[in-house]
């Protein structure tokens, strides 16, 4: 089994992205939240020996569909396995602040399941065995902050009417990555 990952944003600015921002620091308060940026991730398994063989279904994947990225809307990026992205594409972790990953998925991801069904029955896809659909949110938090990782964490899942804003606990689950072990898929499942 292989697996790729492909990272899809939009071309032009986020308002979402924004708008999380301005909730972030005006109403909750969390003035040490630097940027927000959304990302869509489509994590798709294969069955097949290669991870060249992977990448080149993927790639024609979006090349030839609008299944995953819209050409006009979004960028994207491949990956299979560990590997740094372009320095463009995600929040960078910086001297003045510390960059974290929120990788928010359905607990029911009915998304990734149509997706997977399509890639097989409309698209011929038989390699295809799983995908995974989630919105992984970079965030960059000041280093200033008392605790830069508890704050992303606090920020992550919605438990009270003030704290919480990218996940809802009562159908999806969150997970709180320091940027370079997302990128290294450091116990990223």
């Amino acid at each position: 089994m292989v697996k790729t990952e492909v990272l899809v944003k939009l071309a032009a600015p986020d308002p979402w992205s924004f708008t999380v921002l301005d909730a972030l620091t005006r109403k909750f308060g969390f003035e040490d939240v630097i940027e927000v940026q959304r990302t869509k991730s489509w994590e798709l398994t294969f069955d097949l020996a290669s991870s060249d063989a992977a990448i080149a279904l993927t790639r024609e994947l979006l090349r030839t569909t609008t299944l995953l990225a819209n050409p006009n809307r979004d960028v994207w990026t491949v990956r299979c396995g560990p590997g740094d992205l372009p320095e463009s594409f995600w929040c960078s972790d910086t001297g003045e602040a510390c960059a974290f990953v929120v990788r928010v998925t359905d607990s029911e991801d009915i998304v990734g399941s149509s997706a997977a069904q399509i890639m097989r029955s409309r698209l011929g896809m038989d390699s295809v065995r799983a995908v995974r659909f989630s919105t992984v949110w970079g965030l960059r938090i000041s280093r200033a902050a008392a605790d830069p990782r508890d704050l992303a964490a606090r920020i992550a899942v919605a438990k009270t009417w003030r704290s919480g804003l990218l996940a809802n606990p009562h159908f999806q689950d969150a997970t709180v990555f320091g940027v370079d072990d997302y990128l290294a898929r450091k116990g990223v499942p």
